[in-house]
């Protein structure tokens, strides 16, 4: 699945997952129940998968 976004709209994305990344740290350290720990931890790494993919040139700036 393909969206267009624009340049602005790639930005603020970008700084709404990588502030979930840095708030889920302190969660993931403070949570006593391990399968919520694992839970979160894959949250966590969905977010980063996604925050790459956000991070990649789009099609039209590789020109």
């Amino acid at each position: 699945m393909n969206i267009d976004l624009t340049s602005e709209e790639r930005e603020v994305l970008l700084a709404l997952v990588e502030r979930e990344i840095t708030d889920l740290g302190p969660e993931i350290r403070h949570t006593r129940t391990r399968t919520y720990r694992e839970d979160l931890k894959d949250q966590q790494r969905t977010l980063r998968n996604l925050f790459q993919h956000l991070r990649e040139p789009q099609p039209a700036e590789r020109f």
